[in-house]
C-alpha cells in the first residue's frame, strides 16, 4: 500500500517576514518530529490550490499560528476543509479575531479528524501549544541585562512614551537566535506580539502586552498581564514569571505526536 504524503499547511509571510508566523510549523522541528521529515511544507495563504489534487489524499496538519476566526484566513481554511483530505488534523493552531476579545470557535472544527489548539480553553478542545516551543536558543539560562525591553509587532507597534534608553525590536526580522537574545535580555518584556510574549514566556521573563488587537491575547494557558490602553509602566508590577512554561509546552508538544503518528 502506498504510504501518504503528509502535507504541514501554515502562514508563510515572506512579503512581512513575522518570525512568528514563519516558525510556527511542527514540520520545522525534525529533532522532535522525525516523521515529519518527507513532510511537504506549503502557504496556507497561496498554495492549496496549486496542491489540490495531492492534498485529496494525503494526511493534511493545519498549524500552527492564529488561523482560526481570522477573516483573513476564511477563504482558504474553507477551501482546505471542502477537499476532505484523507485525514485532517489542527496543531498548535488559534483563534486570531481581530478587534475582539471574544473566543468562539467555528462549526467547521467538527470537520479536523483531530483538534490540537494553542489557546488554553480548559476542557473544550486539547492544548497543543504552538510548536516554536520547541526553539533551541529557548534552552538559554541568563541574566537580564535591562528592565525593561519592547517588542514591537510590525503592525502594532507599543508606544515607549519617548524613552530613548529604552532597548526596542520589531518582530519583522528573520534572525531568530537576535530575537531569543533580545527577550533574554529584559526583566520585563513589554510587546504587542503573540510570539514576543510567548517566548519571553518561555524565558522566564515577565510579560506585559499592550493594547491586544486580537482575541489570541486572551487564551495563553500562562497569561501575561493586559495593558488595554498602553498604559504598561503602572502594569509592571503585576507581571509574573512562569518557571514552568518551557518544560511544560515541549512536554505537551511531545506527548500530542503519539495520536498524530496513528493516523
Amino acid at each position: 500500500m502506498k504510504k501518504r504524503e503528509i502535507f504541514v499547511v501554515h502562514f508563510i509571510d515572506k512579503k512581512h517576514n513575522n518570525i512568528g508566523d514563519m516558525l510556527s510549523a511542527p514540520s520545522y522541528y525534525l529533532d522532535y518530529y522525525p516523521w515529519l521529515k518527507n513532510s511537504i511544507t506549503i502557504n496556507i495563504d497561496k498554495d492549496i490550490e496549486t496542491y489540490a489534487s495531492r492534498l485529496k489524499k494525503a494526511i493534511v496538519i493545519v498549524g500552527g499560528g492564529g488561523l482560526i476566526a481570522c477573516e483573513y484566513f476564511e477563504k482558504q481554511m474553507k477551501s482546505l476543509i471542502e477537499l476532505k483530505p484523507f485525514r485532517l488534523v489542527m496543531w498548535g493552531t488559534g483563534h486570531n479575531n481581530h478587534n475582539s476579545k471574544v473566543i468562539n470557535y467555528p462549526s467547521y472544527l467538527s470537520k479536523f479528524d483531530i483538534v490540537g489548539l494553542r489557546d488554553y480553553m480548559e476542557e473544550e478542545y486539547d492544548w497543543v501549544p504552538c510548536t516554536s516551543a520547541l526553539i533551541p536558543y529557548l534552552n538559554v539560562k541568563s541574566t537580564p541585562k535591562n528592565k525593561v525591553v519592547i517588542y514591537h509587532h510590525w503592525r502594532f507597534p507599543v508606544n515607549n512614551y519617548g524613552q530613548s534608553n529604552i532597548p526596542e525590536l520589531t518582530n519583522n526580522n528573520s534572525e531568530i537566535e537576535k530575537v531569543i537574545n533580545f527577550l533574554s535580555s529584559g526583566e520585563y518584556i513589554i510587546t504587542s506580539s503573540y510570539h514576543g510574549a510567548y517566548w519571553a514566556t518561555l524565558l522566564g521573563r515577565k510579560v506585559v502586552v499592550v493594547s491586544p488587537f486580537s482575541s489570541k491575547f486572551y487564551a495563553f494557558k500562562q497569561q501575561p498581564i493586559i495593558a488595554e490602553h498602553g498604559d504598561w509602566k503602572q502594569k509592571l508590577n503585576a507581571a509574573v514569571s512562569y518557571p514552568e512554561a518551557l518544560n511544560e509546552c515541549r512536554d505537551r508538544s511531545e506527548e500530542h505526536t503519539s495520536e498524530l503518528q496513528s493516523l
